[in-house]
């Protein structure tokens, strides 16, 4: 009988990344035998981040655009994501498998799910249930450092804790008493084949430069159209062009990544999936809030710092040579693989 594993991670999210990292890990343990559907958990917290207050006619209408973007990820979700019946805090606790598995993306941020304890399985008493995959706190250093200290005695209780970005490796290990250990996003537990696979069909027929934005950049959209400007190619921004927001299925959104002659942004998964459709991108790492640390972090992992632009900064045309960079996403893909199957035959 194959082993039932209920995933909880953030289905319910319309961010592009939170849906494909779900989808990614759904797949990767269905495609390695297991029975596994992901908890289609309420968290309240994550739908109140879908809307904005309608103070404004500008107000009014993003949250129209939202509605119709949260639309779309819902029904990729309910299409390619094999999941549970629904629950909310109160009701998961009735929910029933034999392993349960958190990850990945930010649900240990306590910014992102109001400190919503369900993502650190509270509700589950036996710990050789209890896994998490690249799980990401989100946060820098002593802030990380400290949301672990404040859930010490809940991640003590999980059978293996698997974290997506080195924080600081030895305090952890010094915080926790259970096993640690790191791991790579799900989106890189797939194949390029198998991203092409649920890609969407090309949305404009001109070359373009994508412009995938999350959060207040600093000089990320002067570098752009410094770019474009090089190039003769004209701008697809995710904040800003129609053609973006008439095509914003989650499939589009591979879509405008896949067929893009160029990637600009600061988001992880963004970055990401650049790198597994093998395209030329630049990352901006520092915004208004500072370094993110996790677009950072996977440029170091892949020996792709040199792809880092900053405010100001000249154009590198160099290209990126992926089949070294492929060899290292191998190595870590081999290696989660072989945690995942642990899980799975424990």
């Amino acid at each position: 009988m194959k082993k039932r594993i209920g995933v909880l991670t953030f289905q319910q999210s319309s961010n592009y990344g939170a849906i494909m990292q779900a989808y990614a890990l759904n797949k990767a343990l269905n495609n390695l035998g297991s029975d596994c559907e992901t908890i289609n958990y309420n968290c309240s917290a994550i739908a109140r981040a879908n809307y904005v207050k309608c103070s404004t006619v500008k107000a009014l209408l993003k949250n129209v655009y939202k509605a119709w973007k949260k639309y779309w990820c819902t029904q990729f979700v309910k299409n390619n994501i094999r999941l549970s019946p629904a629950y909310n805090k109160k009701s998961i606790k009735n929910s029933f498998y034999d392993a349960y598995v958190v990850g990945s993306d930010q649900i240990w941020n306590p910014h992102c799910t109001g400190d919503d304890r369900t993502y650190f399985l509270d509700f589950i008493q036996d710990k050789q249930k209890k896994y998490s995959y690249a799980a990401s706190i989100g946060l820098k250093g002593e802030e990380a450092l400290a949301i672990i200290k404040d859930h010490k005695k809940l991640l003590d209780d999980f059978a293996d804790v698997s974290l997506r970005e080195h924080i600081d490796d030895d305090r952890v290990l010094e915080l926790l008493s259970t096993n640690v250990r790191y791991d790579i996003d799900p989106v890189f537990l797939l194949s390029r084949n198998e991203w092409k696979k649920i890609c969407g069909k090309r949305c404009i027929k001109d070359k373009y430069i994508f412009v995938y934005l999350i959060g207040n950049p600093v000089g990320l959209e002067e570098f752009a159209q410094k770019l474009s400007k090089e190039t003769g190619y004209k701008i697809i921004s995710s904040k800003k062009s129609g053609d973006f927001m008439r095509h914003c299925k989650p499939e589009d959104f591979l879509s405008w990544i896949n067929n893009a002659e160029y990637i600009v942004t600061n988001s992880f998964h963004g970055t990401a999936l650049s790198i597994i459709y093998h395209k030329e991108f630049y990352v901006e790492c520092t915004g208004v809030s500072g370094f993110n640390y996790r677009v950072g972090g996977l440029l170091k992992l892949l020996g792709l710092t040199d792809r880092v632009i900053e405010y100001g900064c000249s154009i590198d045309d160099k290209k990126i040579e992926y089949e070294a960079v492929d060899k290292m996403v191998e190595d870590n893909r081999r290696d989660s693989m072989k945690y995942l199957k642990n899980i799975i035959n424990s």
